[in-house]
């Protein structure tokens, strides 16, 4: 719209407040050529604020104006202070307050009226205007630190006439936190610090004060009070600060009173690389090195290479220091952090490589001696696998059934069940076969040839073994577990006459007398030698119809549900007492696959599934503390520790076995034919493999120990666990470090004090 059309659509307005879009773009028309300085146009505006249409005329000009303060409008037509509606005020103030402007500022003197509503604006209004009125405290500090801006020199001179220790202390705080050099510069000016002693230290230091802290705080007792109460982050911004200030123990200020190795390692990754730069920089190559051998093992190894020509006195000391210097920086490192964030070493066997007909596997079972493992595959095969060679000591081929269960009775002999199917995929005619050496005979199935095979389990005695299986006689089903031999046949030992089962299975204890008997309902534990069937009482809903799993220890008895329900039952197993019952984890975050007794850790071990978003499932074995007295009770979480595995298919079954002696575990998801095998002693290691060596016991070193002896353990984990087994021997030898309370070595000749 053209200025002489604009100019007549206001004059012929009158004084209704304009309220057309065509009424206001001319008034926009107008105001830009009044900011402009167009004379008609300013008198056009005038005569409209003259209308009695201020209020409509200075919200558009708020919102159009591109000159804003600096426009004749405003200086030609606003310089009547009353007339300024509250709205231009405020919005002159909120411009002023946020970026200084002189012009504006001029502007606001000879208004000299303070802004309104906002509790924000107002109070700093009547400061910058010379007005006595208070300011509360977090308002007056923030203000305090604006170096950029004359409110804020109004506001420190406000501080300074004020006697309140609370509010000086609180705008000391805000300095450390600005990290300001101006406000750093003004405390000092003025002689600003926290009332305290502690913080007045800290803040000296912060701001780079540095003779005023050493004449507060000379021995640093002050300043390691005030780091140690910091948060990280504040922590981190004083170790900083402190780089510059020498003449200072900072083990002492990071580790407390006592300069001692058992503090330093307990501070954590950034302290440590702060103490060790802080050494290296001084030249305290003595302390570096012994803190050097506290460290973990990963930072021991790459820190050592930064001491140049240096070496410790001592030929000890020099081998020790020669040894970490050799280390690989990523071969230590790489396994450890692995280790450490819960992935366990292992072996695998793929045994379609070792036969290419082997394409499922239905059942695992280690040999007695636990150095063979045999398996059973849908491909009517069996075999064995020899753990020392990695390669198949014996193959059973054509079995002519498909097999599903495989007991190894040692002596390279195998007891095979399965069943024959007819082509329209239906299982008849269940069969069991003894495989000895490269021969094979069929066993009669216990009771007649319609019964059904549902477990199977090597117990003790030459060669012996169980077999529950089941049939149908007069429209009743019966089951039967039979015992049998490698050079006989399974006779029914008539211990579950009576009992009316549903889908039943068995375990076994591993010294091979004890044989619980479990179905959807009951729970029986058989003793072989005695001939002696006890029923426990349950505490299961009798329409319970998850999976159940179980486990036997010497003197324990673990039935759980693929939910991770468990009930508990301990010696005496005669007992009617219930279970104690309890959960493993929430409902539907896991899913339990497999239980399991490790003799050689004294634990019951369970395998069980989460589900990924991907559609697979990632393992994980769950370490259950049991507690083997009936005296002491149940925690209320089994899990100690969840190591993770491997992840398989949701729809995989998975077969887990554990050696008898407990100490290897063999994993498969039967499809592809592969077996993991874990050294279950490296479950103890994820919870102290990334400490501080000077934080490690030593039975943390006996368990390093006893992994480094497993023959399954491969080379990568090998190389850093036997770098780290040494250092550890160094240490216990030279009573170097603490460890928890009931392992501390007692202090000797060679007790060590990283100074003071």
């Amino acid at each position: 719209m053209r200025l002489w059309t604009a100019r007549l659509v206001l004059r012929l307005t009158g004084r209704p407040p304009c309220t057309s879009v065509y009424v206001r773009d001319a008034l926009v028309t107008v105001l830009a050529a009044a900011d402009a300085g167009e004379p008609a146009a300013l008198r056009s505006v005038a005569r409209v604020l003259a209308s009695q249409r201020r209020e409509a005329v200075w919200r558009v000009w708020l919102a159009e104006s591109a000159r804003r303060w600096s426009s004749p409008v405003v200086t030609e037509l606003a310089a009547d202070e009353a007339s300024v509606p509250v709205r231009v005020v405020n919005a002159a103030w909120s411009d002023w307050l946020a970026e200084h402007d002189a012009t504006l500022w001029s502007l606001l003197q000879r208004w000299n009226r303070p802004a309104t509503g906002s509790p924000g604006r107002a109070p700093l209004s009547r400061l910058a205007l010379g007005d006595d009125a208070p300011l509360d405290t977090r308002t007056l500090t923030d203000t305090a630190l604006r170096f950029d801006h004359p409110i804020g020199e109004r506001a420190r001179a406000r501080l300074l006439t004020l006697d309140d220790g609370e509010t000086v202390d609180l705008f000391c705080t805000a300095v450390v936190e600005s990290g300001t050099p101006e406000a750093a510069s003004f405390c000092a000016a003025h002689h600003l610090a926290p009332y305290d002693p502690v913080q007045r230290a800290v803040f000296f230091v912060r701001t780079g004060q540095h003779d005023q802290y050493r004449a507060l705080d000379p021995d640093g007792e002050l300043l390691a009070l005030g780091y140690r109460g910091a948060p990280s982050k504040a922590r981190s911004a004083l170790r900083q600060a402190m780089t510059g200030l020498g003449g200072i123990d900072v083990l002492r200020v990071l580790a407390g009173q006592r300069s001692r190795e058992e503090e330093a390692v307990s501070l954590g990754q950034g302290e440590r690389a702060y103490l060790v730069r802080q050494f290296r920089a001084r030249g305290e190559w003595d302390r570096l090195w012994r803190l050097t051998v506290l460290l973990p093992l990963a930072e021991a190894v790459e820190g050592v290479r930064e001491f140049g020509d240096w070496r410790p006195p001592g030929e000890d000391e020099r081998r020790m220091f020669e040894t970490l210097l050799a280390a690989d920086v990523e071969a230590v490192s790489r396994p450890l952090k692995a280790l450490a964030a819960g992935q366990l070493p292992h072996v695998r066997s793929t045994l379609s490589d070792l036969d290419e007909w082997t394409t499922g596997i239905t059942d695992l079972d280690f040999a007695p001696d636990g150095r063979q493992l045999a398996f059973a595959t849908h491909d009517e095969r069996a075999g064995i696998v020899d753990l020392d060679s990695a390669g198949l000591s014996r193959l059973h081929r054509r079995l002519g059934f498909s097999a599903q269960s495989v007991a190894h009775l040692g002596a390279d002999t195998l007891v095979v069940t399965g069943f024959r199917e007819s082509v329209t995929g239906r299982r008849f005619e269940d069969t069991i076969y003894c495989c000895e050496g490269f021969g094979r005979r069929k066993l009669p199935v216990p009771d007649d040839s319609d019964a059904r095979v549902h477990g199977l389990a090597r117990v003790a005695g030459d060669r012996a073994f169980v077999v529950l299986s089941d049939h149908v006689r007069d429209g009743e089903r019966t089951w039967t577990l039979s015992a049998g031999q490698a050079a006989g046949s399974p006779a029914d030992t008539n211990l579950l006459d009576g009992l009316p089962l549903s889908y039943a299975t068995t375990v076994v204890e591993p010294g091979g007398r004890l044989v619980a008997v479990l179905d959807r309902h009951r729970t029986v534990v058989i003793d072989l030698a005695d001939s002696v069937t006890h029923e426990l009482l349950p505490s299961w809903p009798q329409a319970a119809t998850a999976m159940h799993h179980a486990a036997l220890s010497p003197s324990a008895l673990l039935r759980a549900d693929s939910e991770g329900h468990v009930d508990v039952w301990r010696e005496p197993l005669t007992s009617t007492e219930p279970p104690v019952s309890c959960h493993l984890w929430p409902a539907r975050e896991k899913t339990l696959t497999n239980l399991a007794w490790s003799p050689s850790q004294r634990r019951f071990l369970g395998l069980s599934l989460r589900r990924k978003n991907n559609g697979e499932c990632q393992q994980y074995l769950e370490v259950l503390d049991v507690p083997e007295s009936p005296d002491r009770p149940i925690p209320d979480s089994l899990v100690s520790s969840s190591v993770r595995l491997g992840t398989q298919r949701h729809k995989d079954r998975t077969h887990m076995r554990l050696s008898p002696q407990g100490d290897v575990l063999a994993v498969s998801p039967g499809v592809p034919p592969v077996v993991d095998f874990y050294p279950v002693a490296a479950t103890a290691l994820p919870s102290f493999i990334g400490n501080p060596m000077g934080l490690m016991s030593s039975q943390n070193m006996a368990s390093v120990a006893a992994l480094l002896d497993h023959p399954l353990l491969d080379e990568d984990h090998r190389t850093p666990l036997h770098l780290l087994h040494t250092c550890l021997e160094h240490r216990f030898q030279h009573d170097i470090g603490i460890g928890p309370a009931d392992v501390v070595l007692p202090a000797g000749d060679h007790d060590i004090e990283l100074g003071g």
